[in-house]
Parts: C-alpha cells; sequence; structure tokens
C-alpha cells in the first residue's frame, strides 16, 4: 500500500477531522515502529569525501538518520575496521595518534531528527588528520510524504499493521477508548507474533505504538 492507500483504509474505518500534516505524521509515527520488525538485517553504508578524522576532535556525528551504528572504518592508506569499545572503557587523560577503536557517544532515542553520533580512540593528532570515515549503520525509513510513497524495509503483506497501529492513535486522542483498545490489541498481538517469527525480543514485547495508546 502507498500513502493514500492506507490513508483511505483508515479513514473508511475510522473518520477523523485531522489534518493532512498531523494525519500522516500519525501513520509515519507507526511506519516508523514497525519497520523496527526489519531494519536490524539492513546494513547501509555512509561514505563521503568530506566525512573524516579532524585533529583534536574525538566525537563525531553522522550525517544521516540511524537506528545504530554497527562499524566504523578508516581510511589510512587502505581502509580498516575500528574495534569496538565502550564509552565507559576510556582513559584519561585521552591520548592522542590514530585512532584504533570507536565507541557510541551517547544514549539517543533514535527518532526523527536525531542524528547518531561516536568517538575514536585515541583521538585524532596532526598526522591522523584527514582520514576518510566510513560508517555502516542501521536505517531509519524516510518519511511518507507524497501519495504514492510506499514504506521501504516493511514486506507489503504487512502494511495493514501500519494501518491498524494508527487507527489506534487516532481512535485514543479523540478518547475513544474501547476503539482504541480494538486496533491496539489487533495491532499488538500481530506485532508480537511476526517478532517471534523473526525470533526477535523487546522490553515487554510491547511496540512503541501499543506505549502510547496505554498511555493516552
Amino acid at each position: 500500500m502507498n500513502l493514500q492507500e492506507m490513508t483511505n483504509y483508515i479513514k473508511t474505518r475510522y473518520p477523523t477531522e485531522l489534518g493532512e500534516h498531523e494525519f500522516s505524521a500519525h501513520i509515519n509515527e507507526v511506519y516508523r515502529d514497525v519497520s523496527t520488525l526489519f531494519t536490524p538485517d539492513t546494513t547501509e553504508v555512509y561514505k563521503d569525501g568530506g566525512f573524516g578524522t579532524e585533529q583534536d576532535q574525538a566525537i563525531y556525528q553522522l550525517p544521516v538518520l540511524s537506528r545504530v551504528i554497527k562499524q566504523v572504518h578508516m581510511d589510512n592508506s587502505g581502509v580498516i575496521r575500528l574495534r569496538t569499545m565502550m564509552e565507559e572503557s576510556l582513559l584519561y587523560p585521552r591520548q592522542k595518534g590514530t585512532p584504533v577503536r570507536w565507541y557510541p557517544f551517547g544514549f539517543k532515542d533514535a527518532e526523527p531528527g536525531v542524528y547518531q553520533e561516536f568517538g575514536l580512540d585515541p583521538v585524532p593528532d596532526t598526522d591522523a588528520a584527514g582520514k576518510e570515515l566510513i560508517v555502516l549503520y542501521e536505517p531509519i525509513p524516510e518519511a511518507l510524504e507524497a501519495n504514492d510513497d510506499e514504506p521501504e524495509y516493511v514486506p507489503e503483506e504487512l502494511h495493514y499493521l501500519i494501518c491498524w497501529g494508527t487507527l489506534a492513535i487516532l481512535a485514543g486522542n479523540q478518547q475513544d477508548y474501547n476503539t482504541s483498545q480494538y486496533w491496539e490489541s489487533k495491532y499488538r498481538a500481530a506485532y508480537n507474533e511476526k517478532l517471534v517469527n523473526l525470533g526477535r525480543s523487546r522490553h515487554a514485547n510491547f511496540p512503541e505504538a501499543s506505549r502510547k495508546v496505554k498511555g493516552l
């Protein structure tokens, strides 16, 4: 289903006076939630000649939206994979030199507009500056905006999940709690069934859309 088809599916089952922008925002909210079932198996590569190490700079921001940074490579007369470490393992004062390790920096929710950051160890010195960085990451899907936009990563036969979760949120926002509970339970049951089939786990088996409905 594309955005227009999902909109029609939802509105024929639950009429709403919401404006187009707010309505689409709810669809995209659930779309991001459902996509978390599938994006862990997807790895995309950020490689840009202008993205590289800088002297005395320890922290770097990945310029594209991502859920998780998986690996960091550095081109130093040949591409090398930096080892992963924990931020808590850093030694102070920080050493400077050619980076051989990277670490996730901070703990950020993967929401729209949040760019993940990572650090390098040792901190690049003069000789290590200007080395290209290549980042492998789990992507966040682009928001659906045009009527013919279709979800990425989520198989077409599961697009109805996006509609069910959106119906639950719409009804909950209008304090129609019986209807909201009906769609939320269908959404959560189908989501968790797919979760089990994929061999994944999630805190309390509660997708984010369900958490939002429960909090209304």
